[in-house]
């Protein structure tokens, strides 16, 4: 994966999940993107997701607070 991230123009300056998600548009069956919309469309569903998950209201606890349970044998 280094290779391809410092010797591709394409992944230069990406995430990985941002690559993944530029070759799974790019390379799916029927795609007619180029590099560039691929990656211009990756970055835009990847900040969309990061802002769902981001503003989802917190379940159970406080928000920002997690209960950690352990079971001991």
């Amino acid at each position: 994966m280094p290779f391809i991230w410092f010797f591709y123009v394409e992944t230069a300056g990406l995430s990985l999940d941002e690559i993944d998600r530029v070759f799974t548009l790019k390379h799916a069956p029927g795609s007619t993107l180029t590099y560039k919309e691929a990656t211009r469309q990756a970055q835009e569903e990847l900040e969309t997701e990061r802002l769902e998950i981001t503003n989802r209201p917190a379940k159970g606890l406080e928000a920002g607070f997690t209960e950690h349970v352990e079971a001991v044998a």
